[in-house]
């Protein structure tokens, strides 16, 4: 049950009841399915590292509460302000696409001319978003109707008040997350 849903490429690895919660009857039949060789040590490696460390709960600077499930690996942020937390946590590889506005302004940034833009910052093209397949959006302001695809995550982090600030980076300095 677990191989067929990992293989689907589902949710959250290895969660085969679809409450996007790994149990840890979840990872006994992983290691069952990896002892058969029906899933790869790496497999079910993530699927142990999600049961153990996920999920994360978040309150986002729209006041939500956010709850992210799986490593995000794919990240669109939409607030030019959020690049800067990124790239100084080294994790400009998980962004998947960025705004034509980004482009511009960190155009001296390697690999940046290398994304694909998904519209300018007042301007997402919601389609494009989407064809990039990200984890998580983020940005300045609720965007969780337009976005119309329930299993990606927005994120409001704004990164532009000073008195705010510290409690939006936190989230992003969590390990492993």
């Amino acid at each position: 049950m677990i191989g067929s849903a990992f293989a689907q490429g589902t949710d959250v690895p290895g969660d085969s009841n679809g409450d996007k919660i790994v149990s840890a009857d979840e990872v006994a039949a992983a290691e069952k399915l990896a002892q058969e060789g029906k899933i790869s040590a790496d497999e079910l490696q993530e699927i142990k590292h999600i049961h153990e460390k996920y999920p994360i709960e978040i309150t986002d600077s729209a006041n939500r509460t956010v709850m992210i499930y799986k490593p995000i690996n794919k990240i669109v942020i939409q607030n030019t302000n959020g690049y800067p937390p990124v790239f100084i946590l080294g994790a400009q590889d998980k962004i998947a696409a960025v705004t034509t506005t980004a482009r511009e302004v960190y155009s001296w940034i390697p690999g940046m001319e290398d994304k694909p833009t998904v519209g300018g910052y007042l301007e997402l093209d919601f389609e494009k978003i989407l064809s990039v397949k990200p984890d998580v959006i983020l940005t300045s302001k609720d965007i969780s109707d337009k976005v119309g695809y329930e299993d990606l995550t927005v994120i409001v982090l704004k990164f532009s008040e000073t008195g705010k600030f510290a409690n939006e980076f936190h989230w992003s300095s969590v390990k492993d997350i």
